[in-house]
């Protein structure tokens, strides 16, 4: 029996809190990992794939205290992420943070990209783009991507530099809620001090049997021959 049998029909429903159970002894509080310098050879235990991975989409011995993510191949027809496997993401650690990564893009194609990814049913990403000048950083928001909608562009700026500095910060809309609203904007640094917003707040929203996640991707529309990837170098939480 999972949660409350509210009705009595012998079918539990979830609930949003609960007490402990009491267990006859004392624990010491501890929170699972968020943070990844990337420093190890395997990547920590709150990391979790969008779909079954496999073991070439990574490496991290490639670059040593990065993780390299290799561009996946985005599926023939394409609508949106929420039909790719590699997506690199974990849980909401808290009701409100900051995460910022650093990454280094590593383009062959017009159109390879990276970002950081706030994913659920409905997601939004800020991310590095190859273009035919150089590159640009975009935020794009896709609504009920279980759906196939496509993608929109909400807003873009070009760049010089492939080393970009992607931050995403979460809050709710109205703590004193039970289940509030909880907002996402976006915001890129070319040298990891001065941050720049960029685009338009996000709502975030659960996805399929779990919560939202925020996490990385590396994606490409052509066939993959591992010659495009994306470094990052960590992933932190404030």
């Amino acid at each position: 029996m999972i949660g409350i049998d509210y009705d009595k029909n012998g079918i539990g429903e979830p609930v949003s809190r609960y007490k402990k159970p009491n267990v006859n002894k004392k624990y010491h509080v501890c929170n699972p990992a968020t943070n990844d310098e990337f420093n190890s050879t395997k990547l920590g235990l709150q990391w979790q794939w969008q779909a079954n991975y496999k073991s070439e989409w990574i490496s991290l011995k490639a670059h040593k205290g990065w993780l390299r993510l290799y561009s996946q191949p985005e599926p023939q027809g394409y609508k949106n992420l929420f039909e790719v496997a590699s997506l690199l993401l974990q849980k909401f650690p808290a009701p409100q943070f900051t995460t910022t990564t650093k990454v280094l893009l590593t383009s062959e194609h017009t159109g390879d990209k990276a970002g950081l990814i706030v994913f659920g049913l409905d997601y939004s990403y800020i991310g590095i783009i190859k273009t035919e000048t150089g590159f640009k950083i975009s935020q794009f928001i896709c609504k009920d991507a279980d759906e196939w909608n496509g993608e929109e562009e909400v807003d873009f700026i070009e760049v010089n530099n492939p080393l970009i500095y992607l931050r995403a910060e979460i809050k709710p809309e109205n703590g004193d809620d039970i289940i509030p609203k909880v907002l996402c904007s976006f915001s890129y640094s070319l040298d990891g001090k001065t941050f720049k917003r960029i685009g338009k707040e996000f709502i975030a929203r659960e996805g399929k049997w779990v919560g939202a996640k925020v996490g990385i991707f590396s994606s490409t529309n052509y066939e993959t021959n591992q010659k495009s990837f994306a470094d990052f170098d960590w992933f932190r939480f404030e």
